[in-house]
């Protein structure tokens, strides 16, 4: 994976959170709970283009399993093989937000990422990737999409043991704010090479603003993310055009209290790189360095998702996906963790219609340090 991927990834940075009968009580001794489903959705006959190490290939549930990492320093590991029947459980630790994944079972290559979905789009939605839970649960089926690179748990199966974290993120502090980006070492060779690449390749700073609004009567936030302040003055010192707001409020009934608009960005693509003065064709369609998005809390913790689904050529549909969770260590020090993916499907009338684009998903984890 080059510069040219990760770049890409920078699409999103920043924030982060979530994941019915249980199959156990409360946390034991070792302070660790079970997490069990079964896959579903035809898995084993899905081609998939995972990373350049795997290309296409079939992949059958015996070839899995499911891994899931802490979002703290040091990390914490779970992981088990999916049986045949795509059904599994791990072990996790408890009041922890963490992420869990579909691996390669031979490579730890990641494939898929599990998303606990409500249902809804945009600032009304309520969906997320990071989980933090109290206590053992089975989810039930889980849909596992290796086209997309998602596999989707209902919020109503996961919501009975969504667990509290000891400390909550201020989300105002956010604002305004610079933060020097640190890559945690996890053990785990493919995210910890991820890291690296992306913070060496698209730099170590973000620049954040808080977009603060309402949603069915309680305070809610969007966020907007920058390479540097500089960036974000010279496209015009403005987190969203005037007809973006518009379209949000609109469509996701959330109404801003607290954002700064214009009727567009900077047109100079030299002073304005990370938005070139050009509108994007959805609020799922940011360019380069610069992302907004809704914060999804739970729990005490956010996570920022930013992506879609969009033709790039015919017969050929990309599905992009960055999803960020930002975890508070003190007023000055968080854990941050980067799911990056881009998968290509290509119609099967239309082979080869995606050409060179290459399917992938990254995972990794961060330090932000305030400056």
């Amino acid at each position: 994976m080059g510069k040219g991927i990760y770049k890409k990834a920078m699409v999103a940075v920043l924030l982060g959170a979530l994941l019915s009968g249980c199959v156990g009580g409360d946390e034991g001794e070792s302070g660790l709970i079970a997490l069990s489903g079964s896959l579903s959705g035809g898995a084993a006959s899905s081609k998939i283009g995972a990373s350049e190490k795997l290309g296409s290939q079939s992949v059958d549930f015996g070839g899995l399993k499911i891994y899931c990492v802490s979002f703290s320093d040091p990390p914490q590991i779970g992981e088990a093989s999916i049986g045949l029947d795509g059904s599994f459980i791990v072990n996790v630790p408890a009041h922890v937000p963490l992420g869990c994944f579909i691996n390669d079972a031979a490579t730890n290559q990641s494939l898929a990422s599990l998303v606990i979905d409500d249902g809804v789009s945009g600032y009304a939605g309520n969906s997320s990737s990071t989980l933090n839970l109290s206590g053992s649960i089975n989810v039930g089926p889980i849909n596992l999409d290796l086209d997309t690179g998602v596999a989707k748990i209902p919020h109503a199966a996961i919501a009975p043991q969504l667990g509290v974290p000891g400390t909550s993120l201020d989300v105002a502090g956010l604002h305004d704010s610079s933060y020097i980006m640190s890559c945690v070492n996890s053990g785990n060779l493919l995210m910890d090479d991820a890291c690296a690449q992306f913070v060496a390749g698209d730099g170590d700073t973000v620049y954040m603003r808080v977009m603060q609004g309402t949603r069915a009567g309680a305070t809610a936030y969007g966020l907007g993310v920058w390479r540097s302040k500089p960036d974000f003055l010279n496209c015009g010192g403005i987190d969203l055009m005037d007809s973006e707001k518009t379209y949000i409020e609109t469509s996701d009934d959330f109404t801003f209290t607290s954002v700064v608009t214009g009727a567009s960005f900077v047109d100079d693509q030299i002073a304005c790189e990370t938005r070139d003065g050009l509108t994007p064709t959805s609020m799922e369609d940011p360019r380069q360095y610069y992302a907004a998005g809704p914060l999804v809390e739970s729990g005490g913790t956010y996570t920022l998702n930013v992506g879609g689904d969009r033709e790039i050529a015919p017969g050929c549909q990309a599905y992009e996906r960055t999803s960020v969770n930002f975890t508070p260590e003190s007023n000055l020090s968080h854990i941050g963790s980067f799911t990056v993916s881009s998968h290509y499907v290509e119609d099967a009338l239309s082979p080869g219609a995606c050409g060179g684009n290459i399917s992938f998903q990254a995972v990794f984890v961060v330090r932000f340090t305030k400056q």
